[in-house]
């Protein structure tokens, strides 16, 4: 917990001196203590956690309806689509539940949503670079100055990458090792490997510390590695 945020939602019904003690208990996780009135908190994490997870799992059904006429949909579809798309592997029945129980704020926000997609078909159709552009520096602006590695709503992964030679074994081998060293690996993929090309591995760990860890083993064994 330490430096993550902890948001705490009284109602007016809570007293403050129950609100206090519970908040000073929380300040020995070394969290951020954040105080949000309810019906916000709702609004917030409906515009920054249940509608990106939506519009995940649209998309991605999208392309999986495409693909099913012609199949280089998925064969083409590699690291960049499934990093903006990770969230569509979330649990089904989970997220039903979410969703349904924060119901009218996420239907505001889809309409919202649609707003910005219609703008953005505008664009297109009256062919609109600068206001492309304009929305994409606004955008960039904006994902600059949000905080980095810091436990937010979507769960971060930490990234290490690594060349990997095309030889039988390989992947097995680096797995091996970091389960040999106590070193939990979260995932791992191959972002392009050709024959007699060296492809390069991306390992995904839910912890800084155990990407850190695995960065000094690999190092140590030799491997040509970077965050």
């Amino acid at each position: 917990f330490e430096n993550a945020y902890y948001v705490l939602t009284p109602s007016e019904q809570v007293p403050e001196e129950a609100y206090d003690r519970l908040s000073d208990l929380l300040a020995y996780t070394r969290a951020q203590i954040v105080r949000v009135e309810p019906l916000l908190h709702d609004d917030i994490v409906g515009a920054i956690s249940h509608l990106p997870h939506v519009i995940a799992v649209a998309l991605v059904n999208q392309v999986r309806e495409y693909n099913e006429s012609n199949p280089l949909y998925k064969m083409l579809a590699a690291g960049g689509f499934r990093d903006i798309t990770r969230i569509a592997s979330s649990d089904a029945i989970v997220w039903r539940d979410i969703l349904l129980s924060n119901r009218e704020v996420l239907l505001g926000l889809l309409k919202d949503w649609n707003g910005q997609m219609k703008a953005f078909t505008e664009m297109l159709e009256q062919q609109n670079g600068e206001g492309i552009e304009e929305a994409f520096r606004q955008a960039r602006e904006f994902r600059s100055v949000l905080p980095e590695r810091r436990k937010g709503m979507i769960s971060s992964l930490f990234d290490l990458y690594t060349d990997v030679q095309d030889a039988p074994g390989m992947i097995g081998k680096i797995a091996t090792e970091l389960g040999a060293n106590d070193i939990n690996l979260s995932n791992m993929e191959i972002i392009e490997n050709r024959v007699d090309v060296p492809g390069i591995m991306r390992l995904s760990f839910r912890q800084e510390e155990e990407m850190e860890r695995a960065k000094t083993l690999l190092d140590s064994l030799g491997y040509q590695v970077w965050v």
